[in-house]
């Protein structure tokens, strides 16, 4: 059995995933494990860029997936690394 983690202070998730089950399953998985978590979910890059770039905005954290529809491959990852101000950004794909 997985143990929950408890964090001193909430936990803030950035989830960059376009896929509404994928995204479901994410934030049930981040819920279970954390007990303070603040998960902010965008669809697509646009979004995305638009929350990093905001000085007062910090994650975490970042699951990014990727292939969305707008970005996508080392593109889309070296597009949220740069303005990610050093929160690590996890890939998420089914590609191999």
């Amino acid at each position: 059995m997985k143990e929950r983690i408890n964090a001193s202070t909430p936990i803030s998730i950035l989830v960059v995933e376009d896929n509404p089950g994928d995204f479901f399953l994410i934030e049930e998985y981040i819920e279970e494990m954390f007990f303070d978590s603040k998960i902010t979910h965008v669809t697509n890059f646009l979004e995305a860029e638009a929350l990093l770039s905001k000085k007062d905005t910090a994650f975490d954290s970042i699951l990014l997936d990727a292939t969305l529809p707008d970005n996508g491959g080392l593109q889309l990852i070296s597009d949220v690394v740069l303005p990610s101000n050093q929160a690590p950004v996890i890939v998420l794909t089914g590609h191999e």
